[in-house]
């Protein structure tokens, strides 16, 4: 079963709006705000339209949606926790430096191994150019943070905000 990475259109809107109900997601990656589909369109479609510089994907499995992956450069955009004065930049400049935002909205595809799986797939097919890759999952998301370790990020103390856990990971071919 080997992910494969739709580029988000706008017939996607309605389909992410739904997902942002769900209830785990809605916690932790809405961070509890309640989306509209006017919300959803306000925030994703100058991404579709290449507006805004945040590569976003609908993850499929088998031809079936399960979620939602996109990264970004922490030149432009700066994960919870991190201001442009943090130590992460003293070894790399933030043009080499990519986030990852991920969520997996299909209750039953969660907790078998397919995060790492599409994490590592992700990078490999998209971030190889980059030195580092980054996530900054809420302290409290253990799934999130297993996961991530599990794709090889390391646990670092560059966030400044507490509640939020900065892991890395160097972009290189996975085995």
């Amino acid at each position: 079963m080997k992910p494969y990475f739709k580029a988000l259109t706008i017939d996607n809107l309605k389909q992410l709006h739904r997902w942002f109900q769900e209830p785990l997601i809605k916690q932790l990656y809405a961070k509890n705000q309640i989306w509209s589909l006017n919300d959803i369109i306000h925030k994703y479609q100058p991404r579709i339209n290449g507006k805004e510089n945040i590569p976003s994907f609908i993850i499929e499995i088998e031809s079936h949606p399960i979620g939602f992956i996109q990264y970004y450069k922490l030149q432009e955009h700066l994960p919870d926790g991190i201001k442009h004065n943090n130590p992460l930049f003293k070894n790399h400049h933030p043009n080499d430096i990519v986030g990852i935002d991920i969520f997996i909205a299909e209750q039953q595809k969660r907790g078998k191994g397919l995060g790492a799986q599409i994490i590592n797939q992700c990078i490999f097919e998209f971030l190889m150019g980059y030195q580092l890759v980054v996530v900054d999952p809420e302290q409290s998301n253990l799934q999130a943070i297993r996961c991530y370790e599990k794709a090889g990020f390391v646990a670092t103390d560059f966030s400044a905000d507490k509640t939020h856990l900065l892991l890395i990971k160097e972009a290189k071919r996975h085995e």
